[in-house]
C-alpha cells in the first residue's frame, strides 16, 4: 500500500502518477492507457483528476519555490557575486499573441543552468469573477440597437403596404435620413 502524502488525504502513488502525466504531457488519457497496459488499476476518474489538479499545484508550489531558491543561491556561489547573468524565455499558448495564457522562465547562466524563476501570464483577470457586476444602460447603446432594429424592420417590409395603406418609408414615415 502506498503511503499518504503528509498533510493530505492523497496517496503518494496517485500524486506521482498525476505529476508524471503533467511532466510527460499525457495527462489523464495517457495515464489510463499506461495503467491498462501494465495491468494496474486505472487512475482517478477524469472529473476528480482535473479537480485534484488544483490541489496538486498547491502541493508542488513549495517544492518548486525551494528548488528555484537553491538554484539562485548556487548561481550566486558560482559567480561569487549577487550580480549574476540570467537567460530568459517565454511563450504564449498559441502563435501571434492570440492566446490568453503564456509562461516565462529565467535560467542561471552558469555551467549547469537551472531554473531560478518562472511566471505564468494571463490576459484575463479572475480576481473579480465572484463579484456581481451591474450593467448600467448607456443611452448611445440603446439608440444604436433601436436604429438597427428599425432598419431591419424597414428592410423586411420593403414596399409592403401597412394597415393604413401606405409603405413603411416615404413622406412622414420611417426614412433613412431620420434614422441617422
Amino acid at each position: 500500500l502506498s503511503p499518504q502524502v503528509p498533510g493530505s488525504r492523497h496517496y503518494d502513488i496517485n500524486v506521482r502518477a498525476q505529476f508524471a502525466g503533467h511532466l510527460t504531457d499525457i495527462r489523464h488519457a495517457g495515464l489510463k492507457k499506461i495503467s491498462a497496459a501494465l495491468k494496474l488499476p486505472p487512475p482517478l476518474e477524469e472529473g476528480r483528476h482535473y479537480k485534484w489538479d488544483k490541489e496538486l499545484l498547491q502541493l508542488i508550489k513549495p517544492f518548486a519555490t525551494e528548488s528555484m531558491s537553491k538554484a539562485a543561491q548556487a548561481a550566486v556561489q558560482v559567480a561569487k557575486s549577487t550580480d549574476i547573468t540570467v537567460s530568459g524565455d517565454g511563450t504564449w499558448q498559441t502563435k501571434n499573441f492570440a492566446s490568453k495564457h503564456g509562461a516565462a522562465a529565467l535560467l542561471s547562466s552558469c555551467p549547469s543552468p537551472k531554473v531560478i524563476d518562472i511566471e505564468t501570464c494571463s490576459k484575463t483577470c479572475n480576481v473579480c469573477t465572484e463579484v456581481e457586476i451591474q450593467k448600467i444602460e448607456d443611452i448611445n447603446d440603446f439608440v444604436k440597437r433601436l436604429k438597427h432594429t428599425l432598419q431591419v424592420i424597414k428592410h423586411q417590409c420593403g414596399n409592403k403596404k401597412l394597415s393604413d395603406g401606405k409603405p413603411i418609408s416615404g413622406k412622414g414615415r420611417n426614412t433613412g435620413n431620420s434614422n441617422k
